[in-house]
């Protein structure tokens, strides 16, 4: 876990989402200690996606407490 402090963003059980400006760097890390890494690969993420958080994330919507 220490390994990981301050990078995941997300885990369900089998996938773990984490944030690094330097995914071959965290990937050598990891093994260098042991851990097996079966897939590293980049989240893509929808246009849709992106609309429906930034829309969400909107404070300016209608009847939002001002």
């Amino acid at each position: 876990r220490q390994l990981l402090d301050g990078v995941v963003e997300e885990y369900d059980g089998h996938r773990l989402m984490v944030r690094d400006p330097d995914p071959a760097a965290l990937n050598a890390r990891l093994v260098q200690a042991g851990v097996r890494v079966t897939s590293l690969g980049a989240e893509r993420r929808t246009l849709e996606d992106v609309v429906m958080a930034a829309a969400t994330a909107s404070g300016d919507r209608f009847g939002a407490e001002p």
